[in-house]
Formats: C-alpha cells, sequence, structure tokens
C-alpha cells in the first residue's frame, strides 16, 4: 500500500519535496530493494530532491564544516516549500559562504536581493557585497549579477562600463544571460559604441547556448534586418527555438510569418495554431485572430467571435490600440456609419 502511495504521488507533476522525503521514508522502512531502487531514481531524475540517507548524509558532513555539503543542503533546503526550510537554506548558504565558497556567497546574495519569506530584509548593499565576494573568485553567475547590478543601477551607481566589464567576464566563462546583455549594450550604445553587428553577435551566441530572450530577438534581428541582412529562414528557425520554451511573442510572430507568408508558404491554418498558443498571453495576437475570423482567413467569416477576439486585445484600452481602433470601427458599422476597415 505504502508503494502504490509512493507511486501516485511521483506521477503528480505538482509533487512536493516534502512529500517525496516522508513517502521515501516510509518505503525505506519496508527494506525493500524496489524501494531502494525507487529513492536512488528520485535523486537522479529529480536534482533538487534527495533522499533522506543523502541528507542526513549532508547534514553531518555540514555540521562538520564541510563547504561544498553545506551549500548543497542550503540549494536543496531552498527548494522545499516552508519558511523554515528557507531559513535552514539561508543558514548553510551563510555557513558557507563565511567559509569563502564563490556558489555559497551567490546563493546567500540572493536572499537580499528579493528579501526571500522575509528572512531577512531587502539590501541591495548586501546583496552586491556578497555577489562581488564570488564574482571576484570567477563565479560566473556572480559575475553576470555584478553586471546587471550595474546596469540597472540596483544598490550601486549606475554604471554602464563597469557593467559591460562584468558581463563580458561572465560571458568568457558562457554565461548565456551575460552575453544576452552585453548584445543590448551594443544595441543601445551603453557603454560601449552603439553596434547592431555586435549586438547580434552576442545575442546570437546567447541564443546558441539555449536563452530563450536571446532566440526572440535574433529572429527578430534576422527579420527586420538589424546587425545582419534580413534573413526570413534565419528568422524562422529562432522564432521557433523560442516559440518551444512558450515565448508568446515568438509564438505571435511565427503566426504573423504564416499568415502572411513571409518565409514560408502563406498557411492560415497554420497562423491560427500559433495564434492561439500565443493569446493567453498575447493582445497582439487576440487582434491577429480577431482579423483571421473578420476576413475569413482559414476560418468561416465570423464577425461576432472577431469582436470578441477584438475585445479581449484591447483590454478596456489597456491592450493593443489596434484592437480597440476595430472595435469602435465596428460600433460605426453598426451605427450606419461607413467604415474605414
Amino acid at each position: 500500500m505504502i508503494e502504490v502511495l509512493f507511486k501516485q504521488i511521483l506521477s503528480t507533476a505538482l509533487v512536493t519535496s516534502v512529500a517525496i522525503i516522508y513517502a521515501s521514508q516510509s518505503l525505506a522502512n519496508t527494506g525493500s530493494d524496489e524501494s531502494l531502487l525507487t529513492i536512488s531514481e528520485i535523486a537522479d531524475n529529480n536534482e533538487k530532491y534527495l533522499s533522506p540517507f543523502e541528507i542526513k548524509n549532508l547534514e553531518k558532513l555540514s555540521l562538520q564544516g564541510d563547504v561544498q555539503a553545506q551549500i548543497e543542503l542550503a540549494i536543496f533546503y531552498g527548494s522545499v516549500d516552508g519558511g523554515q526550510q528557507r531559513k535552514k537554506a539561508f543558514y548553510w548558504s551563510s555557513k558557507s559562504a563565511t567559509q569563502g565558497n564563490a556558489e555559497a556567497q551567490h546563493y546567500l546574495a540572493g536572499f537580499y536581493d528579493y528579501a526571500s519569506d522575509g528572512i531577512v530584509e531587502q539590501d541591495y548593499n548586501k546583496a552586491f557585497y556578497y555577489h562581488k565576494k564570488s564574482a571576484n573568485q570567477g563565479y560566473a553567475d556572480a559575475q553576470y549579477a555584478i553586471g546587471d547590478m550595474y546596469d540597472t543601477g540596483t544598490g550601486v551607481e549606475q554604471d554602464y562600463e563597469k557593467a559591460v566589464y562584468w558581463y563580458r567576464l561572465a560571458a568568457a566563462q558562457n554565461q548565456d544571460s551575460a552575453m544576452n546583455n552585453l548584445g543590448s549594450m551594443y544595441e543601445n550604445g551603453h557603454g560601449v559604441p552603439q553596434s547592431d553587428s555586435k549586438a547580434f553577435y552576442w545575442t546570437e551566441k546567447a541564443a546558441q547556448l539555449g536563452n530563450y530572450n536571446s532566440q526572440f530577438s535574433v529572429g527578430l534581428m534576422s527579420y527586420n534586418g538589424v546587425g545582419i541582412e534580413v534573413d526570413y529562414q534565419r528568422a524562422l528557425y529562432w522564432y521557433k527555438k523560442s516559440a518551444e520554451t512558450e515565448n508568446h511573442r515568438a509564438q505571435n510572430n511565427l503566426g504573423d510569418m504564416y499568415d502572411t507568408g513571409t518565409g514560408v508558404v502563406q498557411d492560415y491554418e497554420k497562423a491560427r495554431e500559433w495564434y492561439l498558443k500565443a493569446e493567453p498571453y498575447s493582445y497582439v495576437a487576440k487582434y491577429n485572430l480577431g482579423m483571421l475570423y473578420f476576413s475569413g482567413n482559414g476560418v468561416a467569416q465570423d464577425k461576432v467571435i472577431a469582436r470578441e477576439w477584438f475585445e479581449g486585445g484591447c483590454a478596456d484600452g489597456y491592450g493593443y490600440q489596434k484592437s480597440c481602433l476595430r472595435l469602435q470601427e465596428i460600433a460605426k458599422l453598426n451605427k450606419g456609419q461607413k467604415p474605414k476597415i
């Protein structure tokens, strides 16, 4: 019965770490080989989930002063829901950071960045202090964080040149967010001479490492010919990559390419499919869906449904203005005035 319960827990998408801990402990008490295999599979397939045996071992090593065990234990507790567990994450990351562990210093800085669960008050000075200690040891994520703080003026005086310096250090270690932000610095001429070609270079490097924001940006730059010649096939490729990560802007733009037949064979059905994927988060996609129904492209013409999509896109004036304008024109049409559409 316990094993059945445990398998049910594993099959739930929203399974919590605490549930796994107690369920695996119950299985372990049965002493069966199957239970041990199941616990091992949890550790292998769910990096932030640890078996009771692993937790006990990490706690033992942490109490003995093992800095790596301390940060691993901190990361585990940080992944478990509940303020008490997060307090343990703060405690053990503090212990490891005090002993000079760069990963722990960066992790600890995050508590001061975001004031997680009210464990500490938000303190950008302390966040910067710990990020800097980690960054000075060459920890790439911390180098990126320092660059971002200088870039946005968070906890320090805004300084684009210093931001670029730290972004470069992180980018040299293939930190994709730093590469993406370097691209933005060149695009806007912040801390460096403005250069569309260098903006494209760094953005594409980040995209190749899987940064979904960069993947969208490379698609957009390729589509519009920014930093590169117009290349619809490249735009299509990167939009699809970004769309696979549920980037609604990429999904909408893919829909637009199929809608207009730009770089692809015109296909209203595919356009509609991509717009529908994007529309929960995109006023523009709602407008585009409205236009399909308004014009009868790929669907039976239905101006009632079209108006519903325009209403969603307009969002009482807070959404996409083209939707609001369409609604105004439809209202004029209903009153017998000559429409502009």
